[in-house]
């Protein structure tokens, strides 16, 4: 639904993140995933990194005021593991972003988030993001965060910051030796 969560979902193995080994996350509504089991991160976000929080131990491949179950949206999530490859994927499907105007959404935005066992990577990919249709609300820090942050929330790398990745594009957040 609208600004939510699931409760917390098995991977189906073990993910190596910061410096902990995760086997369950959560999957935000507002195009977030975290490791802890937090119930929502809401607009404004935080940006990333910002201490304290709900945002903590969080992915942000697209955190933004998306909508999911507006009538009329197709918007989707799927999560899938794929045990052959060692990878955990998910993927947000024509996720509009929340409007206050009728019908309660605009735009559509399809990414998806792919954790791979075999070198604890982390790829965000972009099939389609809709720059026409982001709404930079001023005052808010971010309308739109994309990247990662560890457990303390004093660690993190920001990718963007109210600009959206290009439609087509894919960034690998690579584990260091």
């Amino acid at each position: 639904t609208d600004d939510n969560a699931t409760a917390m979902i098995p991977m189906g193995t073990s993910f190596h993140y910061y410096w902990s080994d995760y086997s369950s996350l959560v999957i935000g509504s507002n195009g977030w995933l975290s490791f802890n089991p937090i119930s929502n991160v809401a607009h404004c976000f935080p940006v990333i990194p910002t201490a304290g929080g709900a945002g903590d131990n969080i992915l942000a491949p697209f955190m933004s005021d998306l909508i999911m179950n507006a009538p009329g949206s197709s918007a989707q999530v799927y999560y899938y593991n794929d045990v052959a490859s060692q990878q955990f994927i998910v993927s947000y499907i024509n996720c509009p972003w929340w409007s206050a105007t009728v019908p309660g959404y605009v735009g559509s935005n399809t990414f998806q988030v792919i954790l791979s066992n075999v070198d604890s990577s982390i790829t965000f990919q972009y099939q389609t993001t809709d720059p026409a249709s982001f709404n930079n609300t001023p005052g808010c820090a971010a309308d739109l965060e994309i990247g990662i942050e560890n457990i303390t929330c004093n660690i993190g790398l920001e990718l963007f910051n109210d600009a959206l990745p290009a439609s087509g594009s894919a960034y690998k957040f690579y584990f260091p030796a």
